[in-house]
């Protein structure tokens, strides 16, 4: 599951690059099905937060951010899977999308990132 995952959010990221508000919105409703919704997953949790922050981002038309956001997550699949990750390093681009557009989105998932 977490190969179609990564190509949703592969694709769903061109999608936004272009500014294209309906199939930014198709690839994000076939990457939010991948998801389990019963999963507490850590993953699932973050991936979901991010993937309803961006609807909500691409119905404001903030297509910049909501491509931030995606580009932010979006290799965190194959990163879970990798048994020499560095989460230090994956965390410091989120700070930089924080820094970038003013916000503390992922701090909730702070403390769990760093321990993955």
């Amino acid at each position: 599951m977490t190969d179609k995952l990564q190509q949703a959010l592969v694709i769903l990221r061109y999608d936004l690059t272009f500014c294209q508000r309906e199939r930014a919105m198709e690839s994000l409703s076939a990457a939010q099905e991948l998801l389990p919704s019963d999963s507490d997953e850590l993953l699932h949790k973050i991936i979901g937060s991010a993937l309803a922050e961006a609807e909500r981002l691409i119905n404001e038309g903030s297509f910049d951010n909501a491509y931030d956001l995606v580009d932010a997550v979006h290799c965190l699949p194959e990163i879970s899977e990798c048994p020499n990750r560095d989460m230090k390093a994956y965390w410091r681009r989120i700070e930089k999308y924080h820094k970038k557009w003013g916000c503390g989105f992922f701090m909730e998932f702070k403390k769990e990132i760093l321990k993955m």
